[in-house]
This record gives structure tokens, C-alpha cells and sequence, in this order.
């Protein structure tokens, strides 16, 4: 039977769950088809919804079965010492399949190795894994097996070719009869996408599309009031808005204070409102004495810093009185976290626990009360680019799977924050910002329906907003655009805000995305050939927007020319300055730099491009003028086009006032240096930093608050507080440095090998991997590995992979196996694992019990002192690593301890394979900032000894 007999013989059946097709599982010795073997091979039959027939066949391979391979899907060696050779099952294999069509999960890999071993399936293929992409926007993990949880599908063996075939075809229906309730509209929206960009599912859209114009789905109800986007029910979206802020009633002010703190300590009492909602509830007086504190900072509209070591609940402590203080005075504060996912994690977990308590304690007093999260405009989706985005003829193959990932979110969510959506790939992250609200300026959205200014208006009714520490300083850099007004401000993870600081208030600019902009702005004069504007305007203002319109292309184009010749000096530089004996990554821009005469002839060629980015500036300015908003507001393609024009003329005009400075007019307090952001193809980063933030947050944040609190687990360097707040400008506060319940010298063995080479010398390599690979097997895994560079960690995970595989201990290392957050789920769901990380891992991790019994730290976190910023930074010091390096080192450092106990009754071991800590004088310094621990010398061959005493001893020793 042909392909296309198949197909009809599926449409007249209707869906495509009914009529017969397969599905297909191999298991193989790798990944490459052609190195590779198959060694097992699994496939179900189904008809009309129901398995109905199996095959199942080991393949002798010609190569002996590798550890991992044996260990991953119990196959032994001799299961398939003793099976047909490949030719011969797939021979029965092709009669089992036939002309069905086939179904798997990331069914291309299998088909690649039929296709290797000349087997040519004929019917169609569906992937379930594109499918669950599709249609499960929510989901984070698309692994069959997690779907498998996800679903309730039931099997007895992973990664055995039968159970996982049967588990896909199982997949399939439940992932097709998602697909059949959706709206028919929406179908259609995804099926002409997967048709425009050539995706392998355009069958599987189109037959369901069939399948749903039949009578049974051919009366979908719909409102009279409900407006749709491309069988999206938007209106949904403008009722939420409108309920949420309708029902605010401003309560009566009461300044008894008395009030405040009598409801807190309620709240935080040994039988208060948390020992009612939480199981495990244990009353910690520094949590409450933190909680007063910070309600009494506001009441006396004052600044304070505070430290609360692991274990306080150092969220509650401000959560609490922050909803207390501002329900009785109608007060808005705002929180800041370092990332969104802590943000996440207050609104979805802290937030709802604070308010429980409160209200267990007053019923009544939370009746009016409002928080919401507030993230930075390329969080939400822009209807408007959306728009623009799915209607792109030449759509390529991933940006249709993310389009049509929206369609379906789109019926779910009411937030359009991309959060809600399973964003992993790079590519999709890609392919999202090009349909975010990052560039949405002047945009009134569809319909009236904006995701950002909703978000925006439920911030502006909420006594509690959170947001993260970008969107925090974006705002200040903005003018205050972004968050609504407010005077109380709780910092949490006060440590990163200089961080973040440094990023927003400096800037990078990209060779590649100059060129882009650029060459975009001269494309965009062909676009505006393509409308008509005779119902607009007269032959006159006609013939100005076409020659304004041509000038634009030429004008962009000359702006592209004088580019070329601005970067291939510039690059000239960067090769004499980087290169060569002393190589480096990056350019740093000096005042002696700037005296040679290589950069004076690179600032003449800026002057070339800076009077033809003024041209094109001329012509942009004149083409905006000739399209008034107000006057074309009811025309959506007209408002498109002011939206494009400003657009493009607000990125020449920040892109001109930034290489202004860049070249040939520094700022004092400026941080230049150029760098290279791809190792392939040269791509010239032009990058700014402040020599200091201090003055900034002082002047622009911290003074314009009537109280602003900072606090986080590792603020101080071991000294006290000087150091944090002299860099931050947060001077004029008050102070409170609160430990950990925990009882770390009963908790935590920390260990230092004192016969482990110097980090510098040649064999420090080897000796760190032998350690860690004692330790590991000490602990069957359960082991975070903290890296201080990339270099280090990508060759140490390259030896241990292998040599901790035949002992059933996975490495899992950021960068290879994924990026942070992949690589801490991976090792979660993992018994024996290890976790190898750099800079984001050693903070904001939290891996509880058993998951994590040890912390390695393999060197000293010292920032590398070639680094243009660390460089800059450290002039100003007259002992820079005594005033500037070691402070910084130390509070990394703790933030890396602080991954290993989480809670009271956790229980590891922390090592440290960088001999400086003993050999050096400002060890002490180190050993100084961690809490009581019980601390041991040793020899790297008695790691493992000492670990296995530890683990399995209640009692903690004394220092040898």
C-alpha cells in the first residue's frame, strides 16, 4: 500500500488514534547510527484505540555491550549473544509494521538507525515527543518517563524496547485526545504552520482537523461577549483584569502600633498561626526577633541589613510583617529576589503560607488584601508580535513548534508569563523573544488585551508585589517606568544586587546585533512599499513616505559600510591586544590605551558612522512624523508601522549615545573593555561597566524609600558588615547578624586533604580528580562538585564520567549535560548522582536529606583578577586583595558551604581541595566565616574512611 492510499485509509476512520498504526522502540549501544548498533527492538500494534498485537526481539550486535549501556537498560550480554542478527529481525519487522503508520517517542532516532541498517518505513511518522511539546505548554520535562508519571501510564521496565513502545503508543492517545478537544480554529492556526515550515506533524494537524468537522464537534459554543484571537477566547483575559480590580476596598489606617506587633507575634508563637500550617512547625526565636525587627524599620521608616544564617525562614521573617504593615497603614511594599524562580517560589509557596497563618490568626484582616509578581517586559507575550511572528511565510521548523506551543497556552493561561511554559532550548528561547513584550513600546495590544499592562494594573492594586532584582534596578535605570510607585522595599539575596547592578547600570553592544538592526532597518523600506496608504493620505504626503522610505535603505545602508570599517579596525586591536604572548579574552579600554594612535583611527571611523547613524536618524524622525498615533489609532497596520519606526529609531539613538561613549567620550566613572562572545566566528562585544554602584543605589534607590531592608544568608565577610554596605552605599542603616538554629558541629565534618598539591602546580589536576572520585564512592554519589572556571570542570567531568560509571554513579555537569536548572532536576531524579557546577550553583540550590550528604569546593572562589571589571575595581584599593579580593572570595565562599545543609536534621561532609586554606595567612579567614563545624586534616587516601565514619557515626569528632 502507497503513503498516500495509507492516509485516506486513516481519514476515512476519522482520528488519527482510530485505524491501525504502530508503535516503535529500539533500544541500541549508543547514539550515532553509524557507529552504533541495534539490541532491541520493540513494537505494539494498535486499532481503534486498543493494543492488540507486540513484537519483541533482541539483535546481536557485532561490538561488546559497554558498562554504561548494560547498566542503563539491564541488557546483558549474553541476552544478545545468543539473538538473530539485525537483518533478520527487521525483516520480520517490516511485515509486522507494514504500510502503518509509525509512532514514537523522538521516533527520528529510531528511524535513523532503520534507515542505516536499510529498513524504509513507508507510512507516516508521529513523534510524541514534538506532540508533548505541542500540546503540553506547562510541562518541564518531556523524557518518556516523566510523561509516564505525568499520565499514569503504567510499565514495568525504562529503556527496554517493548515496555517503552508500549508506554509511547499509550503516550499517543493521550496526547491525541488532548489534541481532539481543542478548538477547531486553533487547529487550523497550528496545521497552516506545520505546513508553511515543512513540520514532520502537518499529517497528524490536518487529519485531526478532519476528524473534528464532522457533526459531533461542528457546534462549538461561544458567547455573544467573547472576543477571539485565532480561536483563543481573549475576553477571558479583560473579565479577569477587571474582577481583580474592582473588588479593592481601602482599609481604615490604624497607627497603633502596638496592633502590628501583637499580630506578629501571634503569627510567630510557639501555638501562633505558623504552628497551625505547617506539619513541622519548631519555633525559632530568631525568625521572630527578624520579623520584629524589620515590622520596626518600617514603622520607624529606617534602613536595616540583617543576615539570618540557613534555617531562620528568613522569608517569613519579612513576608509576614510586610502584609501586616501594609493592610493596617494601606501601604505597598515591594520584595526583591535575586531570580525568578525564587520569585516563583514566594508567590506559589511562601506567600499563600504567610497568608494562612494571618488569617488562622484574624479571618477578617486579609478581606481586602492583594500580592501579585511583577517580571521585566520579555517575560509576557506581546499579541502584537505574536501576530506578526505567525503569520511569517518563510516560519522555520522551530519557530512553528513554538507558535503553535502558544496557541495552545494561550486557551490555558492568564498571565501570558512565560514562566508557565516549558522554555529549556535555546532555541525556543530564541524564538520567544522575537514575540515578547521586550520591544512592545507604544503597543495597545489586540483587542485591548495587553499580558504586560494587565500585569502592570493587578501591580498597581496590590499591597505586596514581588518582583526580582533585574526588573528592581531596570526600573531605577527607567525612570520608574516599570514598577508602580512605592516607598518599602525588602531586598532578599542583598548579596547579588551589586551583580545586577553592574549589568544595567553599564551596557554591551554586539557586532552581530548591530549589523542585524541595521540591515533589518534597511529591509523594512521594502515593507513599507507593500502598504496602502492612498485612504490615508494625499499624493503628496505619499510621495514624502516613498522618498523618506527609499532614503531609509540607503541611509541604513551606508550606516552598515562605515560599521565594516568602525569593526575591522577595532578588531585589528583586539588581536594586537589579546593574542601573543600574554593572551587574553578580553580588550580593556585605558586612558593609555586610548592614546595610541591604532585608537585614533578608530575614532575616526566612528565619526563616519556617527554622521551616517544621524542621517538615518534624520530620515526615521521624518517618516514617524508623517504617522500620528492619534490620528491613525483605529488602523492596526498603520499603528504597526509607528510601533516598527519608533522602534528602530529609539535602537539607533540608545546604539549612538552608547558608542558615543564607548569611543571617543568615556564617562569618569566608566569601565570599558571589548571582548569576544563566539570562538567560531568573531563576534565583537563592546562592553561598559561602572567602576562602582555605590552611588548609584544611594542616590536613586536606597535615599528615595522611607525604608529599605537587605538581607539574605551570606551579607557579611566574617567581619561584621563594613564591607557590604561601603559597596552597596547602604551606610546609614541599622545592623543585626542572626546564626543558624543548627547545630553545625554535630552536622557538618569539613575536611581539608593537607597533602593536595598548590593549585598552580602540574599535578594539582590528577590529585582533584582522585579526590573526588574517593569521596564520591564514599557517598554512592549524593555530591554537589563546585567549580571555579568552566576549563576546570569540562575536563574533570570528561575522567570521572567514565571512571564512576561502572559504579553506577552518574555525573551530571553544567554546560555538558545542560544548563543549571536541567542538570539540578537531572540529579534529583537520580539515586547516585553526582552534580557538577560553576558560579550559579554555589548559590540559590536547595537539595534537602539524603539527595546531598557532600559539598566539594575545588578551589578558593577568587574572581579572576584579569577580568576587566575585577581589574578596575581592584586600582582603587591600596590592598586590593587584602581590601577587595579576599571579602569577595569569603562570601562566595560561604554561599558554596551553605549548599550542604538545608535543614535541622541534614547531616554531610564538606571538603576543601585547595591547600591555600591552610597554608596561606588569610585561611584563617575562611575558616573564620563558617559556623561552629568540626574541622579535620587529613590525607587525600583517607577521604573515603573519614566520610564513612562520619556518615554513619552520630557522634562528631574533634579536630585532628
Amino acid at each position: 500500500m502507497s503513503l498516500n492510499n495509507s492516509k485516506k485509509a486513516i481519514d476515512k476512520q476519522g482520528s488519527p488514534l482510530d485505524g491501525e498504526w504502530i508503535a516503535l522502540d529500539l533500544e541500541t549501544t549508543g547514539l550515532s547510527p553509524v557507529k552504533d548498533e541495534i539490541i532491541e527492538i520493540g513494537a505494539v500494534k494498535f486499532r481503534d484505540r486498543k493494543r492488540i498485537e507486540d513484537f519483541s526481539s533482541f539483535v546481536k550486535p557485532s561490538q561488546k555491550l559497554g558498562n554504561f549501556v548494560k547498566t542503563l537498560t539491564g541488557i546483558q550480554q549474553s541476552d544478545v549473544d545468543r539473538a538473530p542478527d539485525v537483518k533478520s529481525v527487521l525483516k520480520i519487522l517490516k511485515n509486522f509494521i507494514g504500510d502503518s503508520e509509525v509512532i514514537g517517542h523522538n521516533i527520528q532516532f529510531d528511524i535513523n538507525f532503520l534507515l542505516e541498517n536499510e529498513l524504509e518505513l513507508s507510512g507516516n511518522k508521529v513523534d510524541t515527543l514534538d506532540l508533548a511539546h505541542t500540546l503540553l505548554p506547562d510541562v518541564e520535562s518531556f523524557t518518556l518517563e516523566s510523561l509516564k508519571l505525568n499520565f499514569g501510564i503504567k510499565s514495568s521496565r525504562s529503556h527496554r524496547a517493548l515496555d517503552d513502545a508500549i508506554a509511547a503508543g499509550e503516550l499517543y492517545l493521550q496526547l491525541g485526545t488532548i489534541a481532539e478537544e481543542l478548538d477547531l480554529i486553533v487547529l487550523k492556526e497550528i496545521e497552516q504552520l506545520s505546513l508553511r515550515s515543512s513540520w514532520d506533524l502537518h499529517s497528524f494537524w490536518d487529519r485531526i482537523i478532519d476528524y473534528k468537522m464532522n457533526d459531533s464537534f461542528s457546534n462549538e459554543k461561544t458567547s455573544d461577549f467573547d472576543v477571539r484571537y485565532r480561536g483563543v477566547n481573549i475576553s477571558r483575559f479583560v473579565k479577569e483584569q477587571v474582577s481583580k480590580l474592582d473588588d479593592v476596598i481601602h482599609k481604615e489606617i490604624n497607627q497603633d502600633q502596638d496592633v502590628h506587633f501583637d499580630l506578629v507575634q501571634k503569627v510567630f508563637g510557639n501555638e501562633g498561626g505558623l504552628s497551625d500550617v505547617l506539619n513541622s512547625f519548631e519555633y525559632r526565636f530568631e525568625q521572630e526577633k527578624m520579623a520584629a525587627k524589620i515590622l520596626d524599620s518600617m514603622l520607624s521608616e529606617e534602613n536595616l541589613i540583617v543576615e539570618a544564617g540557613t534555617g531562620v525562614g528568613k522569608s517569613l521573617a519579612y513576608l509576614i510583617p510586610s502584609i501586616v504593615y501594609s493592610i493596617i497603614n494601606n501601604k505597598r511594599v515591594v520584595i526583591s529576589t535575586n531570580t525568578i524562580n525564587l520569585q516563583n517560589q514566594l508567590v506559589s509557596k511562601d506567600l499563600p503560607l504567610a497568608l494562612s497563618a494571618i488569617g488562622l490568626i484574624d479571618k477578617d484582616f486579609l478581606k481586602n488584601f492583594k500580592f501579585c509578581e511583577l517580571k521585566g517586559r520579555e517575560n509576557y507575550l506581546c499579541f502584537k508580535s505574536f501576530d506578526k511572528a505567525i503569520l511569517d511565510q518563510n516560519i522555520s521548523v522551530d519557530s512553528a513548534k513554538l507558535m503553535s506551543k502558544v496557541l495552545v497556552w494561550l486557551t490555558k493561561t492568564q498571565s501570558g508569563d512565560r514562566s508557565e511554559i516549558g522554555l529549556i532550548s535555546s532555541k525556543y528561547l530564541d524564538s520567544w523573544s522575537r514575540i515578547s513584550a521586550k520591544d512592545a513600546k507604544n503597543c495597545i495590544g489586540i483587542n485591548g488585551v495587553c499580558f504586560l499592562n494587565q500585569a502592570r494594573q493587578i501591580a498597581f492594586e496590590s499591597n505586596i508585589v514581588i518582583v526580582n532584582h533585574s526588573l528592581l534596578i531596570s526600573d531605577i535605570v527607567s525612570g520608574g517606568t516599570s514598577i508602580p510607585e512605592y516607598d518599602f522595599l525588602i531586598i532578599d539575596e542583598g548579596q547579588d544586587i551589586e551583580k545586577i547592578s553592574t549589568k544595567h547600570f553599564g551596557f554591551e553592544i554586539s557586532q552581530s546585533n548591530l549589523f542585524d538592526v541595521f540591515i533589518r532597518i534597511s529591509e523594512y523600506s521594502e515593507i513599507l512599499k507593500t502598504f496602502d496608504f492612498k485612504a490615508k493620505f494625499d499624493s503628496s504626503d505619499i510621495s514624502e513616505v516613498n522618498s523618506f522610505s527609499e532614503n531609509l535603505k540607503t541611509t541604513s545602508l551606508n550606516v552598515v559600510t562605515s560599521l565594516k570599517e568602525l569593526f575591522k579596525e577595532t578588531e585589528v586591536f583586539f588581536t594586537q591586544e589579546t593574542e601573543g604572548f600574554n593572551k587574553k579574552e578580553s580588550a580593556r579600554i585605558t586612558g593609555t590605551v586610548r592614546s595610541l594612535p591604532i585608537w585614533s583611527e578608530i575614532e575616526k571611523l566612528w565619526e563616519d558612522f556617527n554622521n551616517d547613524g544621524d542621517s538615518l536618524l534624520f530620515n526615521l524622525s521624518k517618516l514617524r512624523q508623517k504617522f500620528d498615533l492619534d490620528k491613525y489609532s483605529d488602523d492596526p497596520k498603520l499603528i504597526t508601522v509607528i510601533s516598527d519606526i519608533s522602534r528602530y529609531k529609539k535602537l539607533v539613538e540608545d546604539f549612538k549615545l552608547q558608542m558615543n561613549e564607548f569611543f571617543p567620550h568615556p564617562e569618569k566613572n566608566g569601565i570599558y573593555w571589548i571582548s569576544d562572545s563566539s570562538r567560531s566566528n568573531r563576534n565583537l562585544v563592546l562592553n561598559k561597566a561602572p567602576f562602582n554602584v555605590n552611588e548609584y543605589l544611594e542616590n536613586n534607590l536606597f535615599t528615595q524609600k522611607k525604608s529599605v531592608v537587605i538581607t539574605g544568608a551570606t551579607l557579611s565577610d566574617g567581619n561584621g558588615f563594613d564591607y557590604i554596605k561601603e559597596k552597596l552605599g547602604f551606610d546609614n542603616s541599622s545592623e543585626m547578624l542572626l546564626g543558624s538554629p543548627f547545630d553545625y558541629q554535630k552536622s557538618v565534618l569539613v575536611c581539608v586533604p593537607e597533602d593536595i598539591p598548590n593549585p598552580k602546580e602540574y599535578d594539582f589536576q590528577l590529585a582533584l580528580e582522585q579526590s573526588i572520585y574517593y569521596s564520591v564512592l564514599a557517598t554512592s554519589g549524593r555530591a554537589l562538585v563546585l567549580f571555579t572556571s568552566n576549563a576546570s570542570l569540562n575536563k574533570t567531568a570528561r575522567a570521572l564520567k567514565k571512571s564512576l560509571m561502572p559504579h553506577g554513579i552518574n555525573v551530571f555537569a553544567q554546560g555538558i549535560d545542560g544548563n543549571a536548572t536541567q542538570v539540578v532536576k537531572k540529579f534529583l531524579r537520580s539515586n547516585n548522582s553526582v552534580l557538577f557546577g560553576t558560579s550559579s550553583l554555589w548559590e540559590g540550590v536547595d537539595i534537602q536529606g539524603d539527595s546531598l550528604k557532600l559539598v566539594i569546593m575545588t578551589k578558593l572562589p577568587f574572581d579572576v583578577p584579569t577580568d576587566p571589571i575585577i581589574s578596575a575595581r581592584s586600582e582603587v584599593y591600596d590592598e586590593p586583595f587584602t581590601q577587595y579580593s579576599i571579602p569577595e572570595a569569603v562570601i562566595k565562599f560561604r554561599q558554596g558551604f551553605g549548599r550542604l545543609i538545608r535543614k535541622k536534621d541534614d547531616r554531610g561532609v564538606f571538603i576543601i581541595l585547595d591547600n591555600r586554606i591552610i597554608n596561606n595567612h588569610y585561611g584563617k579567614l575562611f575558616f573564620q566565616s563558617l559556623p561552629d563545624v568540626t574541622l579535620r586534616k587529613i590525607k587525600i587516601g583517607m577521604l573515603d574512611n573519614e566520610i564513612n565514619e562520619w556518615l554513619s557515626d552520630s557522634e562528631a569528632g574533634g579536630f585532628k
